[in-house]
Formats: C-alpha cells, sequence, structure tokens
C-alpha cells in the first residue's frame, strides 16, 4: 500500500482562490502580529490601507510573510519599544500583489524587506 499525501488547501482568499495553508488572511485595515504568525504569511485582503503592526516582546527567532492581495497599501509599523530596520527606509508595499518578510534579528529589532515603497 503506498501513502499518498492528502493536500488539504489553506484558506480562501478575497477572490475565492486558495491560499497556502500557513496562511493568515485580514480583511481588517489593521493587524497586530503575534507569536502564533512565526512560519505564517499575513494576507492583506483590504481595499483601504492596512496596517500591519509588529508588537514588542514577539519570540526570539520570529519570522513571517506579508502579501497585499487587496488594493489597499500594506503599511508595516512598530509597536513601541521595537525597531524596524528596512534598506530603502520604506515604509509599505508597493501595490496590490506585493510580498515580502519580516525577520527576527535581535531583541525587539526586525528587518524586513520584499517589494516595498
Amino acid at each position: 500500500m503506498v501513502n499518498v499525501p492528502v493536500y488539504t488547501p489553506g484558506p480562501l482568499g478575497l477572490r475565492g482562490e486558495y491560499l497556502p495553508p500557513n496562511s493568515r488572511p485580514v480583511s481588517e485595515t489593521a493587524y497586530t502580529a503575534n507569536a502564533s504568525d512565526s512560519g505564517r504569511v499575513i494576507v492583506s485582503n483590504s481595499s483601504a490601507t492596512f496596517t500591519l503592526t509588529i508588537p514588542v516582546n514577539l519570540p526570539s527567532g520570529f519570522n513571517c510573510g506579508w502579501s497585499q492581495r487587496g488594493a489597499g497599501t500594506l503599511t508595516l509599523a512598530a509597536g513601541a519599544g521595537v525597531t524596524m530596520n528596512q534598506r530603502q527606509s520604506h515604509t509599505g508595499s508597493a501595490g496590490q500583489f506585493a510580498n515580502g518578510n519580516i525577520l527576527n534579528v535581535d531583541l525587539n529589532e526586525y528587518d524586513w524587506g520584499g517589494d516595498t515603497a
């Protein structure tokens, strides 16, 4: 008998498409990351500007992806006591379908990048 892995689709996106199983779709205009988001992709389906906040005291090694599926620009914000480093000093996504990563590099310090503006 051969064991065949069963594909379990992830949540549905804005257009009814299946997203990867590790996705966290968000349709609100603001979301604060938490420890359970590590290793996931936070997907913004908002038609208005969406703010993703990285709070203080996420676990060491925290990392997550982000994706702007809706028309609203995704903006990254540092919570109080958090440092966000971005090579080009950009503050958010470049437009619809942009994506990128957030990586914990030190206590309450994160590097982030991707398709940004």
